[in-house]
């Protein structure tokens, strides 16, 4: 019997999963095309490239943790039947979006500073800001499309936000041909990511709006409604910002120590970041369908059905992560190949793709059980827990093996697979910890 309802759970989570996979990776395969366009460029933009995104992606990921409270909350609202409650928080999540989406994008306009203080060279700084220069404009955008997004998945409407995201590559690479003859590579391959983030943010916000015209899904709601919807999204998002930031920061951190190195360690960390990134966003579907089937539960008040949501996503996680490793370790030359011709770049980015092959497992599971927990709406472990994971160990431990023993990027690598093993075993104990007991459900 229970074996029977595992089963129906997977496929539920697998059919939820499947388009929220390929709607994350389409944002991911934005910029592998991008990495792929500018690495055959020269190796110079490519670490402009690299190095602008040191800045860039941690300022979209905190904005993306605030939002996940949008998925979180919608789902609850679902599962506690008040599905009426979720165009409220579609539209403050979605100003809460536009706001953070214009902060962040001064931070890229005037990052610069930043860049030299964290020592990087003034031909490295410079290239850079002008690369986020690029993207400052295309943040309220992307900002927007994820808040329409995640309330759509959490209404079970994922393909829509999969259909957008594939138009967004197309407009993304007709762009890039675009201002690539007209700006430098790095610079054109930005901006032609602007241009395709709000392409897709207006497709998004206009499917929504009209969803919210229907009795069922009603926008209309008192001034101490919309407050309380306020506060609980900046009560929920805030830890997993947090979270997100400390993970993303010391992936990213990484990147700034290669620049302490050369051109090339950079450079060849921006590839392999950016495979473990495409794949890593299956595991981020399935860790969002989690979140959703988790939500649910916890608002139907089903102890059983979280646990068992729960464990069956990391289970199938687990399983598509150990048949896409040997892929992935058996083919890193090729796979750098896509990125660069370059006989000097090449060798390098080959040993650090196949380095990243061995992070999909526990990255992947720590995405999952991640989402699990917040779906069960636990969002304060997992701020301390990626602290610990990635301020304590794998930030520390790259910079002593890749800087100070001098193992380059192969040590820089290593330290964030011990901060991924340390956080996964962490979120898995906790998770087990919340959801032993048959009948305790938070409020």
């Amino acid at each position: 019997m229970q074996i029977g309802f595992s089963l129906i759970v997977a496929r539920r989570i697998a059919a939820l999963a499947a388009p929220m996979m390929l709607s994350r990776a389409g944002l991911l395969i934005m910029v592998a095309v991008d990495t792929a366009m500018i690495g055959h460029a020269g190796i110079e933009p490519l670490a402009h490239f690299g190095l602008a995104n040191a800045i860039h992606i941690p300022t979209l990921v905190v904005m993306i943790g605030l939002l996940t409270s949008v998925v979180i909350l919608s789902s609850q609202a679902i599962g506690a039947g008040r599905p009426g409650e979720t165009a409220r928080i579609w539209l403050v999540g979605s100003s809460v979006a536009v706001t953070t989406g214009c902060l962040a994008g001064l931070v890229l306009w005037f990052g610069e500073p930043i860049l030299i203080l964290l020592g990087q060279s003034e031909n490295l700084a410079a290239g850079a800001t002008a690369v986020m220069q690029a993207f400052a404009p295309g943040m309220p955008a992307i900002g927007l499309y994820i808040a329409c997004v995640f309330l759509l998945e959490s209404l079970g409407k994922p393909r829509i936000g999969m259909i957008i995201v594939i138009l967004g590559n197309l407009v993304n690479f007709a762009a890039n041909l675009v201002f690539m003859e007209l700006a430098p590579p790095a610079i054109g391959a930005s901006l032609g990511m602007t241009a395709a983030r709000w392409v897709m943010a207006l497709l998004a916000f206009l499917y929504v709006f009209r969803l919210t015209r229907t009795d069922a899904l009603a926008i209309r709601g008192t001034a101490a409604e919309y407050r309380s919807v306020f506060v609980r999204i900046l009560r929920k998002g805030t830890p997993v910002a947090v979270a997100q930031y400390l993970e993303t920061a010391s992936f990213n951190g990484t990147v700034i120590f290669a620049g302490w190195i050369s051109a090339n360690a950079v450079a060849t960390m921006q590839i392999s970041f950016n495979v473990l990134a495409l794949v890593f966003m299956l595991s981020l579907g399935i860790g969002t369908a989690a979140s959703v089937e988790v939500g649910q539960a916890t608002g139907a008040g089903d102890m059983p059905a979280v646990r068992r949501c729960g464990w069956t996503a990391l289970g199938l996680n687990i399983a598509i992560m150990t048949l896409l490793m040997p892929l992935l370790y058996f083919n890193a030359g090729a796979i750098a190949g896509l990125y660069t011709d370059d006989p000097g770049l090449l060798p390098l980015a080959t040993t650090a793709v196949a380095i990243t092959a061995l992070v999909l497992i526990v990255d992947g599971g720590q995405a999952v059980t991640t989402g699990a927990l917040r779906g069960f709406g636990d969002v304060m472990f997992g701020t301390g827990a990626y602290l610990i994971a990635f301020g304590v160990c794998a930030l520390p431990l790259a910079w002593w093996l890749g800087v100070h023993q001098g193992l380059g990027t192969p040590g820089l690598l290593y330290g964030i697979i011990a901060g991924l093993v340390l956080l996964l075993i962490m979120l898995i104990i906790r998770f087990y910890m919340i959801t032993r007991d048959r009948s305790v459900i938070p409020s």
